[in-house]
Order: structure tokens, then sequence, then C-alpha cells
């Protein structure tokens, strides 16, 4: 087994038991984009418009890129990936650069490890629960939030796919309001929008 595969079954497996944890708290990439934030910039972005929708993206990225374009070029055509290549490496070079004033672009809207180990967040071990008596929704977790993401807002926080169990909300909670660990009941009841 080589050592491409390994990283992949280790990084599947950390999925599998915390989520994305490995996004929040190992990703290399994601560090990089955190440092990149701290840039002093006239204007830091929380959220725009179409943030919702873009995030989608790497999702389809995923499907597009990995399987149709994957077949399409290498087995159809036999083809190299440079052009593929020299598109990705665009994209992700303008996502960095736009990491100076949003938070963590690459890991929000095209990241393929991400989308996928987002799937595991529903499933995983490690769970996130927003204790609903005690959050007073003073907005202190959104801020703190990599992510972008209002746990005061969702009805079952831990089922979030973008949540990255980074941990942020947890201490950013003045009243200990947003709970994680391992043996954390999934479900929580509702909240209101």
């Amino acid at each position: 087994m080589d050592v491409g595969m390994i990283v992949l079954l280790a990084l599947v497996l950390s999925f599998i038991i915390a989520g994305r944890f490995f996004c929040g708290r190992i990703c290399p990439l994601g560090f990089a984009q955190d440092l990149i934030f701290k840039i002093p910039f006239f204007k830091k972005i929380q959220t725009f418009k179409y943030d919702k929708h873009l995030r989608f993206f790497k999702y389809v990225y995923v499907f597009v890129n990995h399987l149709l374009i994957g077949v399409i070029l290498l087995h159809v055509f036999n083809l190299g990936v440079s052009i593929p290549a020299a598109v990705a490496a665009s994209i992700m070079g303008a996502l960095f650069l736009a990491s100076v004033a949003i938070k963590r672009p690459y890991c929000k809207f095209r990241c393929s490890g991400g989308a996928v180990g987002s799937l595991f967040n529903k499933f995983s071990f490690h769970n996130y629960k927003v204790l609903q008596d005690k959050c007073n929704r003073c907005g202190l977790c959104l801020k703190a939030c990599k992510m972008d993401i209002a746990p005061y807002k969702l009805e079952k926080m831990p089922e979030l796919l973008e949540c990255i169990r980074c941990g942020k909300c947890v201490k950013a909670c003045p009243k200990n309001a947003i709970i994680s660990g391992f043996g954390v009941k999934k479900k929580t009841p509702a909240a209101d929008a």
C-alpha cells in the first residue's frame, strides 16, 4: 500500500471519528488561510449575497472534476492533466488571495476533501450541540466561527455540513451554551431562527 492510500484512509477514518475535525484543527491549507485572513485589509467580509450558493460548488466540483472530467480526459481522449491542473491552480490562487478579506474561502467554496468530510459530520462520534435554554443569541459564536456559521440559528448543529469542528464557537460562548465532544447526543431542541 502506497503512502497516498494510507493518508487517504487515515483521513477518512478521522472523518468517521470526528467529522471535519481535521479541517478545523489540522489542515495546513486551512491554517494558511487563517494566517492570510489576519493580514490587515480595509474590509473583512463575513457573508455576501451568493455565499450559500457558492458553498454548494465544492460538491459539484467533486462530482465534475473527479468523476466526469477525469473519465473524459484521461480515459476517452487520453490527454494529460496540464489544462485542468492550470485551471485548478488559478482557482486555488484566487481563493487564497480572497483569504485576505474572507474567512477560509477555499474551505467554503472549493475543497473537495472538505466536501467529502462534511458528509461524515452527521455520523461522526464527535458532536456539537447548542443548549437552547442557555443560549441568548449574542452572536459571539458567529463572530468567532471560521466558516461564518451561526450555531444559535441552527436546529441541528452537529448535522451542519459546513461545521469544521474548530471549537471556536465553544470558546467564544460566554454562557457555555455550546458543548462538544464524544458522547454528546446529536439531537437538540429546535432553535428560533
